[in-house]
């Protein structure tokens, strides 16, 4: 793709979203998680929104429970 600075688009992969959950199966249909995702801008795309003061990536937790009946 062409570098579009207006919709904070870089030329080439512009953005990741990237996650990772971690489950403890207590017992089958109980299973509480923590998760971690990252979710940023790359190459070019990163440097067009530093450029407009712009967050360029941003890290979440996030806790939970699975279950089923």
């Amino acid at each position: 793709t062409k570098s579009d600075p207006a919709r904070q688009v870089g030329a080439g992969l512009s953005d990741v979203d990237a996650g990772l959950r971690l489950r403890y199966e207590i017992w089958r249909k109980f299973a509480p998680y923590v998760a971690v995702t990252y979710d940023g801008y790359l190459t070019q795309a990163r440097r067009i929104v530093h450029d407009q003061h712009g967050d360029s990536g941003s890290l979440r937790f996030s806790f939970g429970i699975r279950s089923w009946f």
